[in-house]
């Protein structure tokens, strides 16, 4: 007999076929026809019990199957990036490790987001499929780039997704208050997710910063821009929990005309339970969600230091809290306008648009429905994230 397990993966029996569930969030179906082909089995505990003895190498080809076809709990396809899918974690905005010439290193485990808001710069709805990363990988990769820094370095975890959904933030998060050149680990979140049990596990692994996205302090109006319902009081009692035991940052998203009037009540209920605040100015990006027009940041600024001025309180502290420097830049090995060769690893997250790889960097090339090889002309090198047009 042969028992196969996964710590990340939950098997469970359904009408013809058993059903994976991967990383909590993540799923996918392997035929019971199939898995006869093996031997007979049972799934029984969250594991695949065969009567065969040494079925793991046979299982391992329906696995990797079954992978190809994951999808979310939303039903989204969805992709893993593990140590050997031949994905570099380096070059995409989406998904991975980005580094923008500074001690500041951001971590993109995950892409799935369990809130619809109305101002998203994503816009989940637009994505036609989601990410989620092997924590030893992102680890692997990481020490390489934090070893490459000069001064002590600052890890933030983020991205385009809701952190929290990560189910092995915590180990992530262990393995990260470990490294001897990690000073702060901020994670930036909703809260939604979170309770008293996960903020005291994040804190004891490592975690220094807390990041909570609080828009509005009204329930009709968080609903409002969250596109469902926002469980405030939780958040609100969350944000008071947390400022006793770790450094909280408020982080409200500024969308003006439609929470003017909670920006205000943030700010009190910030100074009242001793918590930072850090207003940011909502922005309207080209396949992001655009509710109202964005101010100009000349205006923004200036509204900002009127209300500093009336609260007595600093509302731009972030990156001062975190200390962010200039420190060594990755090597960049293309540059804007350059042609460069890629092989196509599948889809990206927006529609006609690929995960190209080529010299350890991922490249994400638009206007794209080819496979294997592919020529494409970088249209964007900042803080190597590559984008490049098929041509």
């Amino acid at each position: 007999m042969s028992v196969i397990k996964y710590k990340n993966i939950y098997f469970s029996q359904e009408s013809n076929s058993v059903k994976a569930q991967f990383m909590k969030y993540f799923y996918f179906n392997m035929k019971n026809r199939d898995l006869e082909r093996i031997s007979r089995f049972t799934a029984k505990r969250g594991a695949l019990h065969f009567t065969r003895d040494k079925a793991e190498g046979k299982f391992s080809f329906i696995l990797e199957k079954g992978f190809d076809n994951m999808r979310t709990i939303y039903h989204k396809p969805a992709t893993y990036i593990h140590m050997n899918s031949g994905i570099p974690l380096i070059g995409s905005n989406e998904f991975g490790i980005v580094d923008r010439g500074t001690n500041f290193i951001e971590l993109k485990p995950i892409t799935l987001c369990n809130l619809k808001c109305v101002f998203c710069s994503v816009d989940q709805d637009r994505r036609i499929r989601d990410f989620v990363v092997e924590a030893d990988y992102l680890i692997q990769e990481l020490i390489g780039v934090v070893k490459a820094k000069k001064n002590a370095v600052g890890i933030h975890i983020g991205g385009q997704g809701e952190p929290t959904m990560y189910s092995d933030l915590l180990r992530l998060v262990r393995h990260l208050g470990k490294m001897r050149k990690v000073n702060s680990i901020s994670l930036n979140t909703n809260g939604i997710l979170l309770d008293k049990r996960r903020i005291d596990a994040l804190v004891r692994r490592g975690l220094t910063h807390f990041h909570i996205s609080l828009n509005a302090f009204t329930q009709g109006k968080a609903d409002e821009l969250a596109g469902c319902r926002y469980p405030l009081k939780k958040v609100k009692r969350l944000c008071e929990y947390i400022s006793k035991k770790s450094r909280l940052v408020i982080v409200p998203v500024w969308v003006p005309s439609m929470n003017d009037q909670d920006i205000e009540k943030i700010i009190t209920f910030s100074k009242k339970i001793k918590a930072d605040i850090g207003i940011q100015n909502y922005f309207s990006y080209k396949f992001g969600k655009k509710p109202v027009n964005a101010l100009p940041m000349k205006v923004f600024l200036q509204r900002l230091r009127q209300l500093e001025e009336k609260h007595n309180v600093e509302l731009m502290k972030v990156s001062e809290e975190l200390k962010i420097i200039e420190d060594t830049a990755l090597d960049k090995p293309f540059r804007k306008g350059q042609i460069i060769e890629a092989e196509i690893k599948g889809d990206a997250r927006l529609p006609n648009t690929k995960i190209g790889v080529s010299q350890d960097r991922v490249i994400t090339v638009t206007n794209c429905r080819k496979k294997g090889k592919v020529k494409a002309k970088i249209v964007r090198d900042k803080d190597n994230i590559f984008t490049g047009i098929a041509v």
